[in-house]
């Protein structure tokens, strides 16, 4: 199961975000967006690339991050009255 902070990454991160920011997008430090990110590499929903000392958060190619990235980005549609 995925952590809000992994999905909140997942629905943020564009190719070549670094932790730094990502941190400054999702207002987290960057030792907690650096684990997150961590956990998503070991899950393979993510991969990173080094630039020089910064690392770079590219999302992988899997199916079910294509999925939840046009979940999160899809305007909310509501079924039931608002009261």
């Amino acid at each position: 199961m995925l952590r809000h902070i992994e999905l909140e990454v997942l629905a943020t991160v564009d190719r070549g975000d670094t932790i730094s920011e990502l941190a400054t997008k999702l207002d987290h430090s960057e030792s907690y967006l650096s684990r997150a990110v961590g956990d998503l590499v070991e899950k393979g929903l993510v991969y990173t690339e080094r630039d020089g000392r910064r690392k770079r958060v590219v999302p992988s190619d899997a199916r079910a991050v294509e999925l939840y990235r046009n979940l999160v980005r899809q305007p909310p549609t509501s079924t039931s009255p608002r009261y």
